[in-house]
């Protein structure tokens, strides 16, 4: 399974901090084998993937433009409301053609996907940015905050406030 990313608890990152601000000073081996050997360690540290959500790359062709099309939506309109028929009509299907095509492709209903794509993005908004919670949630598409900790704790397993104190690094 394709992750896209993943995080280790700010202790362990605050530990490779020094070692990494030094990167900077070394010449291109030192560099190669310096990065190999944070990698080496970082490989043995608890991490959390940020996501599991993905699109699959090695669909037949006609597949392939499709999720891309729909990729390209998402990834434009997630914070906004989206409703099932603009995707079908964007793909000239419909909608139930549409349910159907989506999951069998990616393994679960749009709306699970598209909920685990925004919790995604607040997951990493709530690392880098210093908006609130609930400006995260909003900026996300999420018109209900209890909606939006509700889906967080289900993907993440953890509140959203948990989750920005666990990770963030201030």
């Amino acid at each position: 399974m394709h992750l896209e990313g993943v995080i280790f608890d700010k202790e362990v990152t605050a530990s490779f901090l020094p070692r990494i601000k030094k990167l900077t000073q070394l010449d291109s081996h030192q560099l190669y084998i310096e990065l190999l050997n944070l990698l080496s360690d970082l490989s043995e540290c608890d991490y959390t993937t940020l996501s599991k959500a993905h699109f699959i790359d090695d669909l037949p062709i006609e597949f392939g433009s499709r999720m891309s099309k729909i990729h390209d939506f998402i990834e434009k309109r997630f914070h906004e409301k989206i409703y099932l028929k603009e995707l079908a009509d964007l793909v000239s299907m419909s909608e139930q053609s549409f349910s159907r095509f989506f999951s069998k492709m990616m393994g679960r209903p749009f709306f699970t996907f598209l909920n685990e794509y925004r919790i995604n993005i607040a997951s990493r908004m709530l690392i880098d940015t210093d908006l609130t919670i609930a400006q995260i949630g909003y900026a996300c598409g999420y018109e209900s905050l209890p909606f939006f900790h509700k889906q967080f704790q289900k993907f993440m397993h953890v509140s959203p406030l948990k989750f920005r104190k666990k990770y963030a690094i201030q």
